[in-house]
């Protein structure tokens, strides 16, 4: 339980969700958030506390200042252990997410654009990388995520705004701290399961809060809260927590550590502490090294360079020493590096999948632009010579002459990318979606080219079947397609699509094959064909290869099967 005052206790479970405390300057908020975080180490739980003021260095003292206090590692301002730079918040969020240590960040000399970027990078690489509870105490909160969004904190407050409304997930527990209710962003503010008030005033700010009352409270608890919200002590205030019934006003209880925020008097200066707490900044500074070198040895910029080096060095021809040999130890890459580069020809492997694909359309449609200008050609010669004046002016007739029929394309007259939709048609007679048309046609079923080869074909007459159905060729479309190839059969038509997909889309379906009639995870699938299950690539392989009914399974199951048509 935290003792926050007295006869007052606090589950720790009633923090394990959005904290707001508010109060106007000087009524006490911050050291009520400073004895939740104390509380808080006590129960043995991780703490980090931005501050843009520079007060909370004085957890590390005891509340005389003459012993140690709290064994947090301060970065930057006055009182610093090691200094922190604008820069360096996806490095600094790195060590929080992952080490064992409670930090406070000092931001008293930073500019506004500087403290922005630094926890911009904060915010996003904390909330990727954090996996662990972790109170996170944004003190001024306006500041990080306020109420006036535009472009230059834009993505500050987006940053902001993950970690309040889905941080929990992640280990993220914020703790916002606003003398300005009026000015934090409503969004985060509506999200606070436990509100602590302390004296306020301003009928701005007032009415800020009434958003979130009048969410939670019944009028009776409403009446009450604002008659005596103005007039509240100092160090007194409302402890409201509508899930768990509380809702009560609280002395809270004096801070046990130094009180750095303290306003001093007329003349005189800000007192400091005398001793603090040791923290190991070798073990500290060992960590941020090591990070550092991760993220530049995994820097793209980095591994091409690197690259780089080395196909320079393997150009280069050897020499020889005309009357000695040398002898000169080649150092050997090592195992992380060949992964590295590995991974990196992997990607240039995929790219130029993606080129050749792209390469292939460019081809197809610039044989489908020559044989519809071979056909507007064709239609204006027909035109020219009808047109020519008769040798003898011709008869008049009174009986009408029968109609016309409309000419029928010759067999085998289309090519290109209707050709490609044909041939998918003929060689899947009970018919395809849209989707599957395009992709086994080598289309985008989006693009306005694919749009306008289906609609061509449905004027022929050569398909069959609505927009939202199942479409199918007809035999006027058999006949202008003319003679096509058959799909082989089982081992044959795995051997065929193997051939057709190649890279890694061809080693995922012959893994599922492998194991059918089994299933696969997509995990266990992913690394029998050398790929990665959580990557946006595997995705697109398994969304291709459903699109071509080569494996079945239901979206979302997590579970691969290779499609029974391959070993009929």
């Amino acid at each position: 339980m935290l003792k926050v005052g007295a006869g007052f206790q606090l589950a720790i479970e009633h923090v394990e969700d959005v904290v707001a405390i508010i109060g106007r300057r000087g009524r006490g908020k911050t050291s009520t958030a400073a004895v939740l975080v104390e509380e808080l180490h006590r129960a043995r739980h991780r703490f980090c506390v931005a501050d843009p003021v520079g007060v909370w260095h004085g957890l590390k003292s005891s509340r005389d200042g003459k012993s140690p206090g709290l064994p947090a590692i301060v970065m930057g301002g006055d009182h610093g252990d090691v200094p922190l730079e604008a820069t360096a918040g996806r490095v600094i969020a790195d060590f929080v997410a992952t080490s064992d240590s409670s930090v406070v960040l000092d931001f008293l000399h930073f500019r506004k654009a500087h403290m922005s970027r630094f926890m911009t990078d904060f915010l996003e690489e904390l909330y990727t990388k954090s996996r662990r509870a972790l109170h996170l105490v944004l003190d001024e909160a306006d500041k990080f995520i306020p109420q006036r969004v535009d472009g230059s904190n834009a993505q500050l407050v987006g940053a902001a705004e993950d970690v309040v409304k889905m941080g929990r997930a992640r280990g993220l527990l914020p703790i916002l701290i606003t003398q300005r209710p009026a000015s934090l962003n409503k969004n985060a503010l509506s999200q606070a399961g436990l509100l602590i008030a302390h004296g306020l005033t301003s009928p701005h700010d007032r009415k800020a809060v009434d958003l979130w009352v009048r969410e939670n409270a019944t009028e009776e608890q409403r009446k009450a809260f604002h008659a005596s919200l103005a007039g509240l002590d100092r160090g007194v205030a409302w402890f409201w927590q509508p899930e768990a019934e509380i809702f009560r006003q609280v002395s809270v209880r004096e801070r046990a550590t130094f009180d750095s925020s303290s306003t001093p008097k007329a003349g005189g200066h800000r007192a400091a502490p005398k001793v603090v707490a040791k923290v190991d900044l070798e073990q500290l500074e060992k960590r941020i090294r090591s990070t550092i070198e991760e993220r530049k040895a995994n820097d793209p910029k980095e591994l091409r360079r690197r690259i780089g080096e080395l196909e320079r060095q393997l150009a280069k021809p050897p020499t020889l020493a005309p009357a000695t040999v040398e002898r000169v130890e080649v150092p050997i890459l090592e195992a992380p590096t060949v992964k590295r580069l590995e991974a990196a020809l992997a990607k240039v492997d995929r790219q130029a999948e993606r080129l050749t694909a792209d390469v292939q359309r460019l081809v197809d449609l610039q044989a489908d632009v020559k044989a519809r200008q071979a056909e507007i050609r064709s239609a204006l010669i027909t035109r020219s010579e009808r047109a020519r004046p008769a040798a003898a002016p011709p008869r008049v007739s009174t009986t009408p002459a029968p109609p016309r029929p409309a000419p029928r394309p010759a067999q085998g007259s289309v090519g290109g990318g209707l050709q490609r939709i044909l041939v998918a048609l003929a060689q899947r007679p009970q018919g395809l979606t849209i989707k599957q048309v395009a992709l086994r046609a080598g289309l985008s079923s989006r693009s306005g080219t694919f749009s306008t080869y289906v609609s061509r074909c449905r004027q022929q007459g050569w398909i069959a079947g609505g927009s939202k159905e199942v479409l199918r060729i007809t035999d006027e479309g058999l006949e202008a397609q003319g003679p096509f190839e058959p799909l082989p059969t089982g081992a044959g038509l795995l051997a065929y699509w193997s051939s057709q997909l190649g890279g890694g889309a061809a080693r995922l379906l012959e893994a599922v094959a492998a194991a059918y009639p089994a299933e696969l995870s997509n995990d266990e699938a992913a690394a029998a064909a050398g790929l990665s299950g959580r990557s946006g690539t595997f995705s697109t392989y398994v969304s291709r290869l459903r699109g071509l009914q080569l494996i079945d399974g239901a979206r979302g199951s997590g579970r691969l099967r290779a499609s029974d048509e391959l070993f009929e």
